[in-house]
């Protein structure tokens, strides 16, 4: 077996990894825990294609996919290093027309993870 090291995005201080399913298609996130930092998917045969869900978000802590329902995620923002989170909020994210839609859900200082 042979292993090849490719970098597919710059994240600084990636902290939060998971995966949705997207029409059927296993997407990997990858979401900053930074202030102003971004969050990626990445999908096809060898994870290269990539797909922006926001470019300026940050303070990702979890990115959970909504039981029993594919292209749809919850997520953490704004929880910031240093416990800088009293705007910390969930934010939902769904796949439609090609891309990622995210809109604000609730918020709940310093919530951390769920």
């Amino acid at each position: 077996m042979k292993f090849r090291k490719e970098k597919l995005a710059d994240i600084t201080r990636c902290y939060c990894v998971s995966s949705v399913m997207v029409d059927g298609e296993l997407h990997l996130a990858f979401a900053s825990e930074g202030e102003g930092g971004p969050c990626y998917t990445f999908h096809g045969p060898d994870f290269s294609r990539r797909e922006t869900v926001w470019e300026s978000g940050g303070g990702t802590m979890s990115f959970v996919p909504v039981p029993g329902r594919e292209n749809e995620f919850l997520a953490t923002q704004r929880f910031f290093p240093g416990f800088k989170a009293e705007g910390a909020k969930v934010v939902w994210g769904v796949w439609e027309n090609g891309g990622w839609t995210v809109r604000d859900f609730c918020p709940i200082p310093y919530l951390h993870r769920f």
